[in-house]
């Protein structure tokens, strides 16, 4: 996770951000980071890593992402979103990141 990190190319939306590096061809590997900044509440931090998790199980392969490490990183103004704005939000980042520009790029 710490190569994608620093090295992956990174995304912002207005409530989730995305970092994302090429890993040779052994099949997309996600992590969902939701810190503790964004609520003291763990079942809130818990519900949104679920949401989001089950929003990359469904649209993987609409994605056209094929051999990447992806983590999502969510904001705090993500908790009240319903399920499909948070949907719009991850296929606009999947979007950014399959044309593939290298500079930072923030998603409005």
């Amino acid at each position: 996770m710490a190569e994608v990190i620093q090295g992956g190319i990174s995304k912002r939306g207005r409530f989730l951000g995305i970092k994302a590096l090429q890993n040779k061809g052994r099949g997309n590997r996600y992590a969902v980071v939701v810190s503790s900044r964004v609520s003291k509440k763990a079942h809130e931090r818990n519900t949104l890593k679920r949401r989001v998790r089950e929003i990359l199980r469904k649209s993987q392969k609409e994605a056209g992402l094929y051999g990447w490490d992806i983590v999502i990183l969510c904001k705090a103004e993500a908790l009240p979103l319903s399920f499909s704005e948070l949907e719009r939000e991850v296929k606009a980042l999947f979007d950014a990141v399959t044309q593939n520009e290298t500079s930072r790029h923030y998603i409005y």
